[in-house]
C-alpha cells in the first residue's frame, strides 16, 4: 500500500484532488487519535481537572506577588517624592521664602 492513486473520474483535473491509498489510513489514524484522546479525558478527568486548578492557583499566586511588588515600589517612590518635597520646603523656610511656609498651596495675596 504505497503511493498508488485512485482516479476520481475527472480526466482534466478540474481542481479536484486525486485520492491516494494512504489517505484512508491517515483518516483512520486521525479518528483513532481522537478516540484515544476522548478516552483519556473520560478516564482521567479528575486528574486533569486537578492539574488545571493547581496551574491556575500557581499563576494567580505569582501574579499577586508581582502586583504586590509593583504597589510597594509605587509607595516607595511616593514617599521618596514626599521626603524630597518636604526637604526642599524646609530649606526654603530656612532661607525665609514664603514657599517654605506654605509649600505648593500659597494663599492668595490680599
Amino acid at each position: 500500500m504505497g503511493s498508488s492513486t485512485i482516479d476520481d473520474g475527472s480526466h482534466q483535473g478540474g481542481g479536484r484532488r486525486r485520492w491516494r491509498a494512504g489517505d484512508g489510513m491517515t483518516a483512520i489514524g486521525v479518528v483513532l487519535g481522537i478516540l484515544l484522546l476522548v478516552g483519556l479525558l473520560v478516564r482521567f478527568w479528575v486528574l486533569i481537572l486537578a492539574v488545571v486548578i493547581i496551574a491556575i492557583a500557581v499563576w494567580l499566586i505569582h501574579d499577586s506577588r508581582v502586583q504586590r511588588q509593583v504597589r510597594r515600589d509605587l509607595e516607595e517612590q511616593r514617599r521618596a517624592d514626599l521626603r524630597s518635597r518636604a526637604d526642599a520646603e524646609h530649606q526654603a523656610f530656612l532661607r525665609g521664602e514664603r514657599r517654605g511656609l506654605y509649600g505648593q498651596y500659597e494663599p492668595p495675596e490680599l
